[in-house]
């Protein structure tokens, strides 16, 4: 503890807060304000005790970097510890990818609906354009499917974690009833699903096809897919000693050297004349290459 306020009753020591503070002055580390809630540890007992154990100690380096870097303490779940995490900015936002999401197998729905929307539409032309519209179909419909019944997952979760905290925060100051302890028991079973499916998520992005179905270190899928993202971040560039930071400055810093490197587009020295060029070709009727391939041309 760095406060006597890190703790919610009883005699702190003032020899172990000096040494804390003492601790932090000498490595020049900083203690921000933690926000959403007052302790991250309890002991669970029927009149509990609340501290302070997790934080971030941020160097001053690091507030030079990140000025608005913020500490937040998420609601408690299956543990004694209220997780903390540490917001200091996102990376240059980007169009989402397409992708058929893993956690879509856990509908029954999905193979009929497919099926449904595959069928409706139909299309003249050859196969190859068919199948490539049909695919665009696809990919609308999935798409509005996904938003409609994926999309409130992350509202769901957070509504389940914040109704799980405010029980929490009553059963600090009385027992909870037959009901409110029922309650907390389906908020964690239904919680437990969200969660299997974000690990679901989590597990195609990271790429990992060696571990085993069912881990559950998602701590660890987590920093693989968010690795790639931080290793292909560029926050600033430095040019004749001075730096470039800003996602439209260095757009344009790229735009402009690429620019120098290609040239300048000059016109064609050779024109052509297409209409003198055909006069003495007969015309061909490709028509036929629309019709679908017949079984003796297959063989």
């Amino acid at each position: 503890m760095f406060s006597p306020n890190d703790k919610n009753r009883g005699i702190p020591n003032l020899g172990d807060l000096a040494s804390a503070q003492n601790f932090l002055n000498e490595l020049n580390l900083v203690d921000p304000p933690l926000h959403g809630r007052s302790f991250t540890w309890t002991n669970g007992q029927t009149d509990p005790i609340w501290t302070r154990l997790d934080r971030f100690l941020l160097s001053l380096d690091w507030f030079s970097a990140y000025p608005s870097s913020i500490q937040s303490a998420l609601p408690r779940f299956g543990s004694d510890h209220a997780p903390v995490y540490l917001e200091f900015g996102p990376h240059t936002q980007r169009s989402r990818i397409f992708r058929l999401e893993k956690s879509w197998y856990n509908n029954d729905q999905l193979c009929s609906l497919i099926h449904d929307w595959w069928t409706e539409t139909n299309q003249e032309g050859c196969g190859a354009f068919v199948v490539s519209k049909k695919l665009i179909h696809l990919k609308h419909y999935l798409k509005v499917w996904a938003s409609e019944n994926f999309g409130f997952i992350y509202v769901q979760k957070n509504d389940l974690l914040l109704e799980i905290n405010s029980l929490d925060s009553i059963s600090k100051s009385r027992d909870l009833s037959d009901l409110e302890v029922l309650r907390v028991t389906q908020l964690r079973q239904d919680l437990s699903s969200i969660l299997r499916e974000e690990e679901t998520y989590w597990r195609q992005r990271s790429r990992i096809t060696w571990l085993k179905v069912g881990n559950s270190n998602t701590k660890y899928f987590h920093s693989i897919a968010n690795g790639r993202c931080n290793k292909n971040f560029i926050p600033r560039i430095s040019v004749d000693g001075s730096w470039i930071e800003g996602n439209q400055n260095l757009g344009k810093l790229f735009s402009d050297h690429l620019g120098f490197l290609i040239g300048i587009a000059r016109p064609s020295r050779f024109l052509w004349d297409w209409q003198h060029l055909f006069n003495s070709r007969d015309v061909v009727d490709l028509s036929n290459l629309d019709q679908p391939f017949s079984l003796d041309e297959l063989k």
